[in-house]
């Protein structure tokens, strides 16, 4: 599913990792004393290890072989785009995805206001954090908001908010750069818009960059899960500095995938690699 295919119904809206979804459409709001499921991980986070494990089969002779005719070899000029995006959200995002993983394990407590919150501390690389996550239901939706502590440095820093439906089939979330002098005044960087259909275990994420005022501002990467056939998977990447898009799909199963970029290639065609992840023709 590409971001123009028209969009599933509401509950069969798409998201790349299972999560049990309530049975039915129905979309009344739960009980005051019943706190909402909150969305699985993979709302949040793009999935690189699909494609990316692939080139674990890579030594090299097969590099070697690979960068024929093209240098740095179709398979290899796919994911080293893919690395760039992938490193700078593993760095920039590594509080809040490791806030949130462990909100699933948290029990929450309802709040005089009808909030439900869920309250607890966690660790990322050594550094003891607290977070409070919340969340309230209103009007059809959910609207989250995710406030982190720091020791000695910030204090409930609002490092995202997000709205989702009641069946967790799809919503967004916009998150903020980490805290710097003035915590209280969050600086937007990204914001994400996701679907899942957990019975059949497709859907896509997308992260838009909504940093003010930069080059980058409206590049995105976009990745989603199919099941379609041959290729099941796939990426695009555009930047907006200059209006460049890259498209690469690809099988989860057997790894082989296609890529296409006018600039690099000069051409506006497919540029294939086989299950070796070795230049390949392309099937018409």
């Amino acid at each position: 599913m590409k971001a123009n295919a028209p969009m599933r119904s509401l509950c069969a809206a798409v998201m790349l990792v299972a999560g049990p979804l309530g049975a039915g459409c129905n979309n009344a709001l739960p009980p005051n004393d019943t706190p909402p499921d909150v969305p699985p991980q993979s709302t949040l986070v793009i999935e690189f290890e699909k494609f990316t494990s692939a080139g674990a089969k890579l030594d090299g002779a097969a590099t070697a072989r690979i960068a024929q005719p093209i240098p740095g070899g179709n398979f290899l000029f796919a994911a080293g785009n893919l690395v760039v995006w992938s490193v700078a959200i593993t760095v920039t995002l590594a509080i809040p995805v490791a806030a949130f993983a462990a909100a699933i394990d948290q029990d929450p407590q309802q709040l005089a206001n009808g909030t439900w919150q869920w309250a607890y501390a966690f660790n990322v690389n050594g550094v003891q954090h607290s977070a409070k996550l919340q969340a309230l239901a209103d009007g059809g939706e959910i609207a989250w908001t995710m406030l982190i502590s720091k020791d000695g440095d910030y204090t409930d820093y609002r490092w995202f908010t997000g709205e989702s439906n009641l069946v967790g089939s799809a919503g967004t979330w916009t998150l903020n750069y980490p805290p710097g002098s003035t915590p209280e005044e969050p600086r937007p960087f990204l914001f994400i818009e996701w679907h899942r259909d957990a019975s059949d275990e497709t859907g896509d994420i997308k992260y838009t960059n909504i940093t003010p005022d930069a080059p980058e501002n409206g590049g995105y990467i976009f990745y989603g899960i199919t099941g379609d056939a041959p290729y099941d998977a796939f990426y695009t990447i555009a930047s907006a500095g200059d209006d460049r898009v890259i498209d690469i799909e690809f099988s989860t199963e057997d790894k082989v995938g296609r890529v296409r970029d006018p600039i690099h290639f000069n051409d506006a065609e497919w540029h294939c690699w086989d299950t070796e992840l070795q230049n390949a023709a392309c099937d018409e």
